[in-house]
């Protein structure tokens, strides 16, 4: 009698609970309580509070599930399983009866209320039509490589960012130029550089760079676009580095982020790579991805993706290159 008591108690507090949910309300009194969402097989987990969308839960897990309306409930292709637990909602004409009893949801209207284990099944992650983690060449765009040595002899090679090795006077008592003052007229009197100094970062570290070699340095100046206006420093090494010029380029695609690692001084392609481009978690359409943007703090989420991504590349290229970051001197 007890158990079966307590079996009714239960259907009715969920039958509630759905109710509550397809009112359009969250369940009042535990919005502040937390749940862990797990996530198999990946076995990634994502802590957040109840009423948040299995969509979201997913996102902050890092995990992509398919969302072409961007979270609008209308796409119909976010489905995840449930593998333990329960959640509100999720209902839609978009899941047939028979996968509804299989613990199908969509994850964009279904919200957690207890700790739940979801599983993102193929047709719902990157891999639908094609898509793994690793970017097949169809999907990349087609690029046309120059000839970089007859560019450079045509003078079509103009890279923003030169180095130029520099020898000073060190100081004296009859010359007690600030370093900065020194290193600004002998730009301008050894390269005919008008140069503009506005770094703290660079002022911090240009008495040690100057000192460590005799005044012997490398300046990293960057090229203005109007040949009449200053050259802007970028960076100060000691000794001589001018053999050492390297640049990152990148093309923030729809699809895809991809990236080149270039040296600068011959304009030799170093390393590459891509990935595709996480903002897809929100919309594969560039309108939903706006759409999301222009709501709160949506705008830094997409930026902090796309950096997340670019961030990857570099660490990645810079590996098969066998390079530090301390060389990069551009980015573009």
């Amino acid at each position: 009698m007890y158990n079966c008591t307590h079996s009714i108690l239960l259907k009715r507090d969920f039958f509630l609970k759905e109710q509550k949910v397809r009112n359009g309300g969250n369940l009042m009194g535990d919005e502040r309580q937390e749940y862990t969402v797990t996530f198999v097989p990946t076995g990634r987990t994502s802590r957040v509070q109840a009423g948040t969308e299995l969509l979201k839960a997913a996102r902050k897990a890092g995990l992509h599930v398919n969302a072409s309306c961007g979270g609008a409930g209308v796409c119909g292709k976010c489905q995840v399983v449930i593998e333990q637990g329960t959640v509100l909602g999720g209902k839609s004409e978009k899941i047939s009866v028979a996968s509804y009893e299989q613990g199908y949801r969509q994850a964009c209207s279904a919200q957690v209320c207890e700790d739940v284990s979801v599983r993102i099944p193929e047709e719902s992650s990157r891999r639908k039509g094609g898509l793994g983690t690793v970017v097949p060449q169809r999907n990349h765009a087609r690029r046309h490589v120059f000839n970089m040595e007859e560019l450079q002899q045509e003078g079509g090679w103009s890279p923003s960012v030169e180095k130029v090795c520099i020898e000073l006077v060190p100081p004296a008592g009859h010359d007690n130029r600030a370093d900065a003052g020194r290193l600004l007229q002998g730009l301008s009197a050894q390269y005919n550089r008008r140069c503009e100094l506005k770094s703290l970062v660079f002022l911090q570290k240009l008495s040690k760079a100057l000192r460590q070699d005799n005044f012997q340095a490398t300046a990293t100046l960057e090229v203005p676009v109007n040949l009449e206006a200053r050259y802007r420093l970028l960076d100060i090494q000691p000794g001589y580095q001018c053999h050492r010029n390297f640049g990152l380029a990148f093309d923030i695609g729809t699809t895809t982020v991809y990236g080149v690692l270039i040296d600068l001084e011959t304009g030799k392609f170093l390393a590459e790579a891509s990935c595709y481009n996480p903002q897809m978690s929100y919309g594969e359409d560039v309108i939903s991805r706006i759409i999301h943007a222009e709501k709160p703090e949506g705008l830094d989420v997409m930026q902090n993706l796309v950096i997340e991504a670019m961030n990857q590349l570099i660490t990645e290229m810079l590996d098969k290159a066998s390079l530090s970051e301390r060389l990069l001197d551009r980015l573009g």
